[in-house]
């Protein structure tokens, strides 16, 4: 909690990952 900038770039990079997992089973499901 002491570098609010650093946490809320951590923050984005999760938030790219979560969305290319939805997105990968997304599409294993259309498979």
């Amino acid at each position: 909690m002491a570098d609010a900038n650093n946490n809320g770039e951590n923050y984005e990079s999760k938030n790219k990952w979560v969305w290319v997992v939805i997105l990968v089973i997304a599409i294993m499901q259309f498979m």
